[in-house]
């Protein structure tokens, strides 16, 4: 790689052994080795320090530590929302169930699971987002169209309590289950409601959830805030009030899953549609009105893992992704009941560098 000069900043290609060294994947970010112009040592004369000074100022601008490695867990492959019960277990939906699926971190294994068929009345209610409250997980159904067009159970929004942490099973469904909120949703939105369809649900500063949409309005995808969400799934009568609309502009993607991180937000965007030929970004977003947004372009590389779910750990050090597996499964869409021929992977992205 030629060197660039400019004003005594040197431009270099990274060491040939930095991955060693640091257990990340380089590859071709340029690492900055600083030179006095005035006459003073140059830094090149101790490679450690040089390397040293190189690591520093590319973590400082990626605000992120290395990925770790993959993890797999049993029972499911198309995992679709998720949330932290606490901070060893994390509950995951698919699409393609209504049984919640708990796991222990780092064991493969279904440690409990929470059916939610007679709760529901339905089977399959496409569920796609999770949001985390204080202590109530809120869920979403995307609101679609089903391929025979009838969206009934498809509708579905409500809650889970945490109820007792020391608990096998420690989610129990509360309050009601609200299916006439679709025609609000789609109103709020500017979508057509047979276009609808919601993947991300994220909690606001004030706990009540904000839905974020697959579906694009005029190439952007819209995000709707549920102010009264609690109010709205304890009592069928309630109205829902709803905040201002807001319209994220991420490259023509929709939004595959949203998360509170600190005072903002982070988007995993992807392909609007099946056919759609755009990859997977992150975006970070501040919540403000005009839907500006910053691409996390220095994230480590995520491989294959196609991200579906995004949860923010309950300590706040890491964000764990999680992959929609359902092209690497057998081919049956069938998640019930769960068997060990299925499977989704997982990975954690270290935020011990961003600033909130």
């Amino acid at each position: 790689m030629s060197n660039f000069r400019n004003h005594g900043t040197e431009l270099r290609a990274a060491p040939a052994n930095a991955d060693a060294i640091f257990g990340i994947k380089v590859g071709s970010v340029p690492w900055k080795v600083f030179r006095k112009t005035s006459g003073c040592r140059d830094l090149r004369r101790n490679a450690a320090t040089a390397v040293i000074v190189a690591f520093a100022a590319t973590l400082a601008l990626a605000k992120i530590a290395p990925a770790q490695e993959i993890t797999t867990y049993t029972g499911i492959c198309e995992p679709s929302g998720g949330a932290f019960v606490d901070a060893t277990r994390f509950v995951v939906a698919s699409d393609e169930s209504n049984v919640l699926r708990i796991y222990e971190r780092g064991f493969p294994d279904i440690l409990a699971s929470v059916d939610l068929t007679g709760f529901l009345m339905h089977e399959k209610s496409d569920l796609e987002g999770a949001a985390l409250g204080d202590g109530v997980i809120y869920w979403t159904a995307s609101q679609s169209f089903s391929s025979k067009s009838k969206d009934g159970k498809r509708m579905v929004i409500f809650a889970t309590t945490i109820s007792n942490t020391d608990a096998e099973t420690p989610l129990v469904p509360m309050g009601v289950v609200r299916e006439d909120l679709k025609d609000e949703l789609v109103a709020m939105s500017g979508t057509a409601a047979a276009e609808i369809n919601i993947e991300g649900l994220a909690a606001g500063a004030d706990g009540s959830p904000y839905f974020g949409f697959r579906n694009l309005v005029d190439r952007e995808a819209p995000v709707v805030h549920l102010k009264n969400t609690a109010a709205v799934l304890s009592d069928a009568s309630v109205l829902p009030i709803f905040g201002q609309t807001t319209l994220l502009n991420l490259g023509g993607r929709g939004i595959r899953s949203l998360e509170r991180i600190g005072d903002r937000y982070m988007v995993v965007a992807g392909p609007s549609g099946d056919a759609d030929s755009l990859g997977f970004a992150l975006y970070w977003w501040d919540g403000n009105n005009e839907g500006e947004v910053q691409i996390w372009d220095n994230l480590p590389p995520l491989g294959d893992i196609d991200p579906e779910v995004a949860m923010l750990s309950r300590d706040g050090t890491f964000i764990q992704i999680v992959s929609d597996d359902g092209d690497r499964c057998p081919k049956s869409e069938l998640e019930d009941p769960a068997s060990s021929d299925r499977h989704f992977r997982s990975l954690d992205v270290l935020l011990q560098m961003v600033g909130h």
